[in-house]
């Protein structure tokens, strides 16, 4: 196996952290979150709201069971960058199609490998979401925080428009379940895995864009209407 490039992970109050590359071999800036999931990482990985951030996981191992095709949330991967502990570098699991290294990769997604996840996951908390870069190519901190500190942060970002569908479609109940509310749902991110969960109790999901009107919605008659949660600032929606 080729050994990992050295690359570091940079925050705007001047934070660094010091690891192994993995994923795409590149850099890449955004929001700095934390996700504590013990399980379901392509789960995060794919879903819209984390559009723009880079997220960090608190889970010590992350990747052990691969990649599949059955659990997106989503048709592609949303996050920025992505900070692990210890990646898996094998994929053990039956229902494994591709290692996550290697889908990182396919997606020009670069992560970072760091003995510090529990600190920074601290520091975080403490001290909120703040902007922050992971590069395998530069490797002067104060060079890749002066980048961090001039790139752009989430106050006023339109990232809705950005992850939302761009045709409705419609969640219809499994065979043999009976429609018992028709629901408008606009899209500002949401998971694959809402609307099926929602129409699997008797609801058929209209799924919107998240530029739809309130004309448009009310012009379908429904019996309620559903916005899911989503990435950017609040306030642009």
């Amino acid at each position: 196996m080729t050994a990992s490039p050295d690359a570091i992970l940079v925050l705007e109050d001047g934070t660094t952290l010091r690891g192994k590359g993995f994923g795409a071999h590149g850099e890449t800036f955004g929001e700095m979150v934390f996700n504590t999931g013990m399980t379901g990482y392509q789960e995060t990985l794919t879903d819209p709201s984390y559009c723009g951030q880079i997220v960090a996981m608190t889970a010590p191992h992350i990747g052990n069971t691969g990649v599949n095709d059955e659990d997106p949330e989503s048709h592609r991967i949303w996050v920025s960058g992505y900070v692990v502990r210890e990646p898996g570098r094998l994929a053990s699991s039956w229902r494994a199609r591709r290692t996550l290294d290697a889908e990182l990769k396919a997606q020009d997604i670069t992560g970072i490998a760091v003995p510090g996840t529990r600190a920074l996951t601290m520091r975080i908390r403490e001290h909120g979401a703040m902007r922050a870069a992971v590069s395998a190519i530069e490797d002067d901190p104060e060079r890749l925080l002066d980048r961090v500190l001039a790139s752009p942060g989430m106050a006023g970002a339109d990232l809705a428009r950005i992850v939302t569908t761009q045709h409705p479609y419609t969640v219809s109940p499994p065979p043999g379940t009976p429609v018992r509310y028709r629901v408008a749902a606009v899209d500002l991110g949401i998971k694959a895995s809402t609307p099926r969960y929602m129409a699997a109790r008797g609801m058929e999901i209209r799924v919107l864009p998240a530029t739809v009107t309130a004309a448009q919605i009310l012009a379908g008659s429904p019996d309620g209407v559903f916005f899911s949660n989503g990435p950017g600032d609040p306030a642009r929606c």
